[in-house]
C-alpha cells in the first residue's frame, strides 16, 4: 500500500478522482480500519481500536462492505462504551 504504482495502472487524479479509496469489508485488517478512521479524523489506538475492529468485523459479516457512515457509527458506539463507567454489581 505504500507505493500505489505497484497496484494502480493509472493515477486516480488523471481520470477525475481526488485519490485512491479502498473498500472496507470482512477481509479488511486492523491497519486498514485504523487508517480509514484516521482519514475520517479518528485516531484509534489500544482498547478503542480493538473495540472498533471487533464491531467492524461483526457489521461487515452482516452487510459486507462498510462505508464511511457505517464506520463512523461503529466508532461512536465503541467510544460510548469506553466512556461509560463500569459499575460493580451490588450484592
Amino acid at each position: 500500500m505504500a507505493d500505489a504504482r505497484t497496484y494502480e495502472i493509472m493515477r486516480p487524479e488523471d481520470v477525475g478522482f481526488e485519490g485512491s479509496f479502498f473498500v472496507l469489508g470482512k477481509h479488511s485488517g486492523r491497519h486498514a480500519v485504523a487508517k480509514r478512521a484516521a482519514v475520517l479524523g479518528h485516531d484509534l489506538t489500544g482498547g478503542v481500536l480493538a473495540e472498533v475492529f471487533a464491531g467492524f468485523k461483526r457489521r461487515a459479516d452482516e452487510i459486507g462492505e462498510i462505508n464511511d457512515t457505517e464506520l463512523t457509527a461503529i466508532i461512536a458506539a465503541a467510544a460510548d462504551r469506553q466512556e461509560r463507567p463500569a459499575y460493580a454489581a451490588a450484592g
